[in-house]
C-alpha cells in the first residue's frame, strides 16, 4: 500500500436512530474518528429527489483496514459529505479498504 496516496482526513460518522417525543424514529449521526484516505471520482449524474434535480457523484475511496467502519457510515472530507455503500477487504489481506460511496450535491 502507497501511503502517500492517503492523503484526505476525512471524519468518520455512524448512522444512529433514536425516538423522538412522539417515539418516531430519527436518525442521527455520532462522530466516532478520524481516517486518511484517497479519494477517486469515478462519475456525475443528475438524478430526481423529492421533484427536485441533484447532482449525485460516485466514487472510490480508499484507507487503511479497519473494523469500525460499516456501509451503513458516512464520511466528511474537503466540505463534502460522502455516503458509504459497499467495502471490500481489497485483497482479503486486511490492509486496505475499498469503499463504493456517494455523493449528493
Amino acid at each position: 500500500m502507497n501511503i502517500g496516496r492517503l492523503h484526505n482526513r476525512a471524519l468518520l460518522y455512524h448512522r444512529t436512530t433514536e425516538p423522538n417525543e412522539y417515539s418516531e424514529p430519527v436518525v442521527t449521526w455520532t462522530h466516532y474518528g478520524y481516517a486518511w484516505l484517497s479519494l477517486e471520482e469515478q462519475s456525475a449524474n443528475e438524478d430526481t429527489q423529492a421533484d427536485r434535480p441533484v447532482m449525485v457523484t460516485t466514487a472510490v475511496a480508499k484507507t487503511r483496514y479497519r473494523t469500525d467502519i460499516v456501509p451503513t457510515d458516512r464520511f466528511v472530507t474537503g466540505g463534502a459529505t460522502w455516503e458509504i455503500k459497499s467495502i471490500v477487504n481489497d485483497d482479503m489481506n486486511n490492509e486496505m479498504l475499498v469503499m463504493q460511496c456517494t455523493k449528493t450535491d
